[in-house]
């Protein structure tokens, strides 16, 4: 017999030479061969599928005379898997997964009964070279073929196809085999006996045939008779062990098997032999090379014809990488259940029609469930309120299962109605082949977190006394209103300050005056429309905006109810209270279409309201321009300050809580004016900041502040604030690199102050900007923290080194429990983001023992020591600021 393999598949054999060789052995006679059955129950002991047959594939059918797990004798040609398997004799056909292959995903035996996924058929070919069908395994369940597996399958349909040459081999002798010119020649019987060599030259399959096929077999291959002793075991057995095969006989072969594991492998295979049922064992078996392995043990019962249970054959497949792979896979699977099952968030996996399939405990606890069964296979989108909230978790759900991260912020109320807000991402879990096979949600409780940004934006915006808004409310609201003015709208924006205020606070109290400012808002929102906006901008003053008038009279008529309203009595107590009020009104677009010069002519014509007796209202006319001439005189004087040396550095320590050492000097400007003498910053910076001449200024101060701080110790930094037009600056971090080099100051002892106001202008080139004078080693403070919605967000997104907070909060200790609790708060978010906590206006001891038992680890305010100018900056013992000439207060 050649042992040349089958010509390639671009020179197919003729199928009637291939059909006739098979019809030369009968295969209608084969149904309950013996041996063809012991062979398919090997098969499928040693792949370990529930099916496993051989077939024999004709014209338009195929024969499937030995099975196991599979009750069809025949079928049509057209469903034969084997009829792919023939095409490459000598190669094992493997499909994975049957409903991914286009060639069999239609397949009845995959869409019907009994549902095969898994298939691995070897060609039986015969001894001139036709391969006449295929020994299979198969399985409803997808999976894979090791290269072992496959060369076990290949031998096993070598010595089917031995056993239907012998069959053939006695059709012929009986004289009903059909033969054709170059086919089979068999002789007698008695000639075949006598001498196995000419047996195997005459076509016969001999025991010598099948000896060979099972040493040759990379797979340890052993049959045991019916009282377990093993009676046969091939070469593969010594080579993995090192033991011989003799002495692996009857029940030596346990002595391979690893000691912990020898009872129980021993006392299964007594059990199978007992009860004449398939074995199967996991077990470690020592190797040749030391150490042991990991195999898998199968043994199928070996039956006489008359059904009495002859023995076991069986094989010996090494599955070390196998259940290495396992084991690495439990230990993954341990360690992701640890971190779902520790992480405080709610973790939930939902499949890809959002339904939920798993949630860890913790979310169990966080959402108030009992038993994840009351929630198991529900809608994760059910539980989000009906509307925009359950249409933003559905976009979510829709854009992770098309492989992007959503995230978003919600409410969502716990199983027992405990309202709750969630921070939520969605985001795809992949499947081997990379596409998207789940959906994975984690969703953190910042109820807290968004009940104090509530709280800070109410503080922020909101004047806590009357319940208006305050400056801050007042000036984003305006800017708002006046952007959204049609062309040509009329508008008017009034100042308002409440005559002899003073007067109630020195005569009544303090107490008394805080109720008639009370029920001064109350009277002031009376007075206005839906639309018009009104706020509290501090002590007595008020500030209203209204948009969309008709005439200049609207706003006249406006100013006349006000006055007439504040006009009447208050009741303080048991008193009654005349006050008044005095309003300067500026009207739009003439007087001006931005909120800066509306509010500066609407001041102007305040000052003229109270010039003319208080309790009446004046509009701004241009007569009153005199202050608006001498900001166009203060913006020509700063064009030559700088080149005149007019403006000085003073410096206002910044003092450690715990030790009282000077941490750190802030730079403060001042502008001495040849003719009006020392002029406070707030009225020129905000000039410099219009003209552009805050750039110059402010490398100005920079490089003289830098070479101050070289004459204090090298403990003590140095601050300087940057404003917002210094921030949009192309070649800031140029410039401060240039001065420090200069300078001879280390980057480390250099902090830059921002407010919130400068990130506003452009978000993201200002977080690019910080992000390099980073980089340089310089630190970066927030000032004025607290007073702006967004100071949350800016906190986690930029990298701040320390948080200032604004003075008008400590201004509330020890007595106000809002500005204990909110300074509390960030001292306590700064502590856990590593970021230093300075609280402004610290003036008496009360409010430093107050801000250091919140929580702050430094302090700036009078307490501690006034601006002074550098000459006047001394360190004495331990750090502690001197003034030579005493503090100065500017």
């Amino acid at each position: 017999m050649p042992d040349d393999v089958p010509p390639p598949a671009s020179e197919p054999e003729r199928p009637d030479e291939r059909i006739e060789a098979l019809l030369s052995y009968g295969p209608e006679e084969f149904e309950g061969d013996a041996h063809l059955n012991r062979l398919v129950r090997v098969a499928a002991a040693m792949i370990g599928t529930p099916i496993a047959l051989v077939s024999l594939v004709g014209t338009d059918r195929q024969w499937f005379p030995a099975r196991i797990g599979f009750d069809a004798k025949h079928a049509p040609r057209d469903l034969a898997f084997s009829g792919f398997a023939i095409q490459a004799p000598g190669t094992a056909l493997v499909v994975e997964d049957a409903t991914k292959d286009p060639r069999f995903a239609r397949n009845p035996f995959v869409t019907g009964e009994p549902g095969l996924r898994f298939y691995a058929g070897a060609p039986i070919v015969s001894q001139e070279g036709h391969a006449l069908g295929a020994l299979c395994v198969a399985d409803t369940k997808p999976r894979s073929l090791t290269a072992e597996q496959a060369d076990a399958l290949l031998c096993l349909a070598d010595a089917a196809a031995m056993r239907l040459e012998l069959r053939r081999a006695k059709r012929v002798a009986r004289g009903r085999g059909r033969t054709r010119p170059g086919g089979p020649h068999c002789p007698d019987k008695a000639s075949a006996q006598k001498e196995p060599g000419a047996a195997r030259q005459a076509g016969i399959v001999t025991l010598y045939d099948v000896l060979a096929v099972a040493h040759s077999s990379p797979t340890v291959i052993w049959a045991a008779d019916a009282s377990g002793a093993l009676t046969f075991i091939n070469q593969h057995w010594q080579e993995t062990t090192g033991q011989p095969n003799t002495e692996a006989l009857g029940f030596g072969w346990l002595e391979m098997v690893h000691p912990e594991d020898r009872e129980r492998v021993a006392a299964e295979y007594r059990k199978a032999s007992a009860e004449c049922r398939p074995y199967q064992a996991e077990y470690r078996l020592k190797r040749a090379q030391g150490g042991y392995g990991w195999v898998l043990d199968t043994g199928a019962p070996r039956p006489a014809e008359s059904g009495r249970f002859l023995g076991y054959v069986g094989s010996v497949i090494d599955i070390t990488e196998r259940r290495e792979a396992e084991l690495a896979l439990a230990r993954s699977e341990a360690f992701a259940r640890s971190i779902v099952g520790s992480t405080a968030d709610c973790v939930k996996v939902l499949d890809l029609q959002g339904r939920i399939l798993f949630m860890n405990e913790p979310g169990l606890c966080l959402m108030e469930m009992d038993d994840f069964a009351a929630v198991e296979g529900s809608d994760w989108a059910s539980l989000w309120q009906e509307g925009d909230d359950r249409a933003m978790a559905c976009r979510a759900m829709s854009e992770a299962a098309q492989g992007q991260t959503s995230r978003f912020r919600l409410h969502c109320p716990t199983a027992k109605g405990t309202p709750k807000w969630w921070d939520v991402v969605v985001t795809p879990m992949r499947g081997a082949n990379g596409e998207v096979e789940r959906l994975l949600s984690i969703s953190r409780d910042v109820t807290e977190q968004h009940l104090a940004e509530a709280r800070i934006h109410q503080l922020a915006y909101q004047d806590e006394l009357t319940g208006l808004g305050n400056r801050r409310f007042f000036k984003e609201r305006a800017e708002q209103r006046l952007a959204a003015c049609r062309p040509g709208e009329n508008f008017a924006l009034y100042c308002l300050d409440l005559d002899h205020f003073k007067r109630v606070n020195d005569t009544f109290g303090h107490p008394a005056g805080d109720v008639l400012l009370q029920e001064a808002a109350r009277r002031l929102k009376s007075c206005l429309a839906d639309g018009d906006v009104v706020a509290r901008m501090s002590g007595d003053e008020f500030t209203i905006l209204q948009t969309g008038l008709d005439t200049a009279e609207d706003a006249e008529r406006l100013a006349q109810r006000v006055v007439r309203s504040l006009a009447e009595p208050f009741l303080i107590g048991e008193r009654l209270v005349t006050v008044g009020v005095s309003v300067g009104v500026a009207h739009g677009p003439q007087d001006g279409s931005t909120l800066a010069d509306l509010w500066r002519r609407a001041d102007i014509a305040l000052y003229q309201a109270k010039a003319a007796g208080r309790n009446t209202f004046r509009f701004f006319q241009p007569t009153l321009d005199d202050v608006l001439r001498r900001e166009e005189e203060m913006r020509a004087g700063l064009r030559s300050a700088l080149e005149n040396a007019e403006f000085e550095l003073f410096f206002q320590p910044i003092v450690s809580l715990e030790s009282g050492d000077v941490a750190v000097f802030e730079t403060l400007l001042r502008w001495r004016h040849p003719r009006e003498g020392l002029i406070s910053p707030e009225e020129f910076i905000p000039l410099a900041e219009e003209t552009g001449l805050i750039v110059p200024i402010g490398e100005w101060v920079l490089r003289s502040a830098c070479r101050e701080a070289l004459k204090w110790p090298e403990h003590v930094r140095l601050a300087v604030n940057l404003s917002p037009r210094q921030l949009q600056s192309s070649d800031l971090v140029g410039t401060i690199s240039s001065v420090l080099q200069d300078a001879g100051l280390r980057p480390e002892r250099l902090e830059v102050e921002i407010t919130e106001t400068a990130l506003l202008q452009d978000d993201e080139a200002s977080l690019a900007v910080l992000h390099a004078i980073r980089a340089l080693g310089v630190r970066i403070s927030l000032d004025d923290f607290g007073t702006g919605f967004s100071s949350l967000s800016h906190v986690f997104r930029y990298p701040f080194d320390k948080l200032k907070i604004d003075r008008s909060f400590t201004a509330g200790l020890p007595d106000k429990m809002e500005a204990q609790a909110l300074i509390r708060a960030i001292a306590c978010m700064g502590r856990d983001l590593g970021i230093e906590v300075v609280a402004e206006g610290v003036e008496t001891e009360t409010q430093a023992r107050s801000v250091r038992a919140l929580g702050c680890t430094a302090g700036q305010g009078f307490l501690f020591g006034r601006p002074v100018a550098a000459a006047d900056v001394q360190l004495g013992g331990r750090g502690r600021v001197q003034a030579s000439s005493g503090p100065k207060r500017l």
